[in-house]
């Protein structure tokens, strides 16, 4: 007999649990829809960076190594460029980023630094450098091999005025 009472009970429970539940979710399909809030937001343009654009490329690189001695006597060294990059595609580049890589008189790479340009460099026309420092080499190199290793495309504006 407790059984059945009990067993009566849950089931009258559930049924009132879902009439309960029917009945409110017909009101709320009754109700009027809220309207979706939509949001425009405006950005900002941003340049367009290009990986080791092929039309630009560095026509002379020479680099000279400046030794000196800090407090402690240790040897720090630094090396000078002067390069000149040559721009034969048809767009200009801004923001470039050069990778230098110093090489040992064996040819074996000492260390990499890198280094930003923040000129333009219009179609046709060529960048000249003269002095680029780069300090905190742990020895002296031989030889540096340069490669772009991005460059932004600039604007294509009649303003702009090529460094040559």
């Amino acid at each position: 007999m407790v059984r059945r009472s009990l067993f009566f009970g849950l089931t009258l429970i559930l049924i009132l649990a879902f009439t309960f539940l029917s009945v409110r979710g017909c009101r709320q399909e009754d109700a009027p829809p809220e309207q979706p809030r939509e949001t425009v937001e405006k950005s900002e343009t941003t340049a367009t960076r290009v990986l080791k654009p092929q039309d630009l490329e560095i026509g002379r690189s020479q680099m000279t190594v400046d030794r000196s001695v800090d407090a402690s006597g240790k040897p720090l060294f630094a090396a000078r460029h002067e390069i000149e990059i040559f721009n034969r595609g048809s767009v200009p580049y801004m923001k470039m980023r050069l990778r230098i890589a110093y090489l040992s008189s064996t040819g074996k790479i000492l260390e990499t630094k890198h280094h930003t340009i923040d000129q333009t460099i219009l179609p046709g026309a060529s960048l000249g450098l003269a002095d680029i420092r780069i300090d905190g080499l742990s020895e002296p190199a031989a030889e540096a091999r340069l490669s772009i290793v991005y460059a932004d495309i600039g604007s294509s504006s009649q303003e702009a005025k090529p460094h040559n």
